[in-house]
């Protein structure tokens, strides 16, 4: 199923033109992006996981994380050659389970009372602020910097200029937030969503809408 599809009830028969050619091109460099993205982020943590298990064996560098996507990347492929009955739904199964695994280690082997009172404590916290942290932009914070101004002497001159006192605080450390959390997430799902849609479109064909919902919304968030 090509993207172009997806936008049939809009454009009509405009998808089979050169529009819906374009929109199948843009969605796959979109895709291209959000896979690099997420297997570079991936490799980091992963390389910075088997240094500390490794005590430190395991170097954190160019060549071992060229390892990783190497294993990574293999792993993936014979996973997209078996088909999505096969590969795909064994190796998400495995990495479900796996996961879980992992859940049940560290709620029993570390303080249970306390990751049950930061659980109920984090979850009403996400769902009051949920729409302010969606909207927040640290435009306050962002202008800061600029006050407050003044009227400074110009060099070798008897004419005066307005400039900006710079305080304590460096701006380039909300515009590296900004850039580095905010912003590039929000472009990291962007590229994502084409490829992920109709994924999920696809495996969640004869599903109901009530099951499509529970599974691939609340249960993820859940």
């Amino acid at each position: 199923m090509n993207e172009r599809s997806c936008l049939y009830p809009i454009l009509g028969s405009q998808i089979y033109g050169w529009l819906g050619e374009f929109i199948d091109t843009l969605s796959i460099i979109a895709t291209v992006f959000g896979v690099c993205t997420s297997l570079g982020l991936g490799v980091m943590q992963l390389n910075s996981g088997l240094f500390i298990v490794t005590d430190g064996a395991f170097k954190e560098n160019i060549n071992n994380q060229m390892i990783i996507i190497a294993v990574v990347t293999g792993i993936a492929t014979i996973s997209v050659l078996t088909g999505i009955k096969n590969g795909i739904r064994r190796l998400a199964e495995f990495t479900f389970l796996l996961g879980n695994i992992m859940l049940l280690v560290v709620f029993f082997m570390d303080d249970w009372k306390y990751c049950l009172n930061s659980l109920c404590e984090v979850t009403f916290y996400y769902l009051q602020y949920i729409v302010d942290l969606g909207a927040r932009t640290d435009s306050g914070a962002q202008s800061i910097p600029q006050f407050p101004r003044v009227w400074v002497q110009d060099s070798g001159a008897s004419t005066y200029s307005m400039t900006y006192i710079t305080p304590s605080a460096n701006v380039s450390d909300y515009k590296n937030f900004m850039n580095g959390w905010t912003i590039f997430y929000w472009g990291w799902w962007i590229a994502w969503a084409p490829f992920v849609g109709t994924f999920i479109a696809k495996i969640s064909r004869g599903r109901t809408i009530r099951e499509f919902i529970a599974a691939t919304i609340l249960a993820p968030i859940i």
